[in-house]
């Protein structure tokens, strides 16, 4: 089996991602949902990483395009929560 290497995409994806599952369990368990626009905004990074490390990958555009797309959406709806606050 072929060990992966943590490059430092792979080391921020991996606290972006913890960050992300405490935040939404937290808001789970409490339900207390005003970190959720924070989260949002989390994991509009998270995919714009996952983006970048498929394009690495491939060297094609089409899934990275479609992650940098999904993650300005979310992006999008994170400022908004923010801004509705």
């Amino acid at each position: 089996m072929k060990r992966r290497k943590l490059t430092g995409l792979v080391i921020v994806q991996l606290i972006i991602g913890t960050l992300i599952l405490f935040g939404s369990i937290y808001s789970s368990v409490t339900e207390n949902f005003s970190l959720q626009p924070f989260v949002f905004i989390l994991l509009s990074a998270w995919l714009i990483i996952i983006g970048v490390q498929e394009y690495k990958r491939t060297k094609k555009l089409g899934w990275g395009i479609l992650y940098l797309g999904s993650s300005l959406f979310v992006f999008y709806v994170g400022v908004e929560g923010i801004l509705m606050m």
